[in-house]
């Protein structure tokens, strides 16, 4: 697998933002840096170094004419050069070991224009020594390392970790209160429902985060309105077949027997049974939610089932409840036992389970599964679409509308759910499993 940059990306709004404010600031300092390290540090080093080799050229001259006694010139160092001046023993040997490796170049080139007489240099972490030869016996000279310009450099370095880091802290602060207006419109967005009345929430923010709340509500309003008219029209269609059928019914009854007379009733009464599910669909699409318990609702709802072959498998706790429509649930159910009676051989097997946890969230678990011809994979998402048939790949036993699986899907996605089809886990078959949320949404 290719690694690129973008496969490290973040993927939050926030932890993006948070990494262009980074770069930025890295940028920024590691500019600002360069320009120091190259021209002020350099700069102030090389004055800083200057003074050092004249007030060791101006020591050592006043030690060779002997204008002032040792005494005094030990003062003299002390007090106005800030410099320990005292003789070494030619012939002793600095402790390597305890010297500190650190660039002198720069500093000797300057101490050789302005010192004649041999001389040496090192350092320890906090003392410069200089030793300038001078017959038997070497004036040393001690200097702190604090006049090598060098602490300017800690502090600059201190400055930039410091001044970033806050500026982080206060940006990621002002980044998630910014962000957090957009989860609230996102977790709004989401619990929006075409099939119930829009309520109405604040939406906090930025003003381009209130316009596309207020865009979403509006587009909501049309879908709505849209969604309500087509419904409308449809039951208004559906009423006008159903009384057509009546008639068409009530004439098929009048007529003298014949060949073709047993298959003219089987599909008007297949015609009726798909109006007749689509009216009582479009009937309980209305029904409002309520808070059910899971064991009770569930155990009442099973007790009622009479399916040949069917296998009950229940795990659920006594605590756990959940906002379902109840008629919408148990026709959600009955669609598919039906679907699996009508495909299957023998065996049914439905499993409900609550709670039941996926991506982190608590939901009611339910499957049926079957012994039947497995559906195939690339129409595992189109047997959800209204009037599908897998008529080459499955025997119909029994009239079917059409509709039953599709009414499965909208009642699902109409409780914020989700639906899967899989190879059935105790059986050879397909499993239906569905989720439905446990949380008020």
């Amino acid at each position: 697998m290719r690694l690129t940059f973008l496969s490290f990306k973040p993927n939050t709004f926030f932890l993006r933002s948070l990494l262009i404010l980074l770069i930025t600031v890295l940028l920024i300092h590691s500019i600002s840096g360069f320009v120091f390290l190259h021209r002020h540090w350099a700069q102030v080093s090389s004055v800083m170094y200057q003074n050092i080799a004249n007030n060791v050229s101006f020591l050592t001259a006043l030690h060779d004419q002997k204008v002032v006694s040792w005494e005094q010139l030990v003062t003299l160092a002390k007090d106005q050069c800030q410099i320990h001046l005292s003789h070494s023993d030619p012939r002793a040997v600095p402790d390597l070991e305890n010297l500190e490796k650190f660039p002198l170049a720069p500093l000797k080139e300057v101490l050789k224009q302005k010192i004649t007489a041999p001389f040496s240099l090192y350092r320890t972490h906090h003392t410069l020594f200089i030793q300038v030869k001078k017959g038997s016996e070497n004036l040393e000279f001690a200097i702190s390392t604090q006049k090598l310009g060098y602490r300017s450099a800690f502090l600059f370095v201190l400055w930039a970790l410091g001044s970033s880091v806050l500026f982080l802290m206060i940006a990621a602060l002002v980044l998630r209160s910014q962000v957090a207006p957009l989860k609230e419109l996102a977790v709004w967005a989401q619990n929006l429902d075409l099939s119930r009345p829009l309520f109405r929430q604040r939406i906090k923010g930025a003003r381009e985060i209130r316009k596309i709340a207020l865009a979403i509500r509006t587009l909501v309003y049309k879908l709505q309105k849209n969604h309500l008219e087509q419904n409308q029209m449809l039951l208004g269609i559906s009423h006008d077949l159903r009384t057509l059928l009546a008639r068409m019914t009530l004439q098929i009854k009048l007529l003298p027997p014949c060949p073709d007379l047993n298959s003219l009733q089987e599909d008007v009464q297949l015609m009726a049974e798909m109006i007749a599910n689509y009216l009582n669909f479009a009937r309980d699409s209305t029904e409002k939610r309520v808070k059910l318990s899971i064991y009770r609702h569930i155990t009442s709802l099973v007790h009622s089932l009479v399916v040949p072959g069917l296998q009950i498998n229940l795990n659920i706790s006594k605590e756990e409840w959940a906002w379902l429509q109840p008629l919408q649930f148990k026709r959600c159910l009955h669609n598919l036992l039906d679907n699996a009676e009508k495909y299957g051989h023998k065996n049914i097997l439905l499993i409900v389970q609550a709670p039941f946890v996926y991506q982190g969230k608590s939901y009611l678990y339910v499957a049926v599964e079957d012994d039947g011809p497995r559906i195939p994979q690339q129409y595992q998402e189109d047997i959800f679409r209204p009037f599908f048939r897998l008529q080459e790949n499955r025997p119909l036993k029994s009239g079917s509308s059409g509709l039953g699986l599709s009414v499965v899907k909208q009642v699902v996605l109409d409780h914020q759910g989700k639906i899967f089809v899989k190879k059935g886990s105790c059986l050879s078959g397909n499993a239906f499993i569905l989720l439905f949320p446990l949380e008020k949404f």
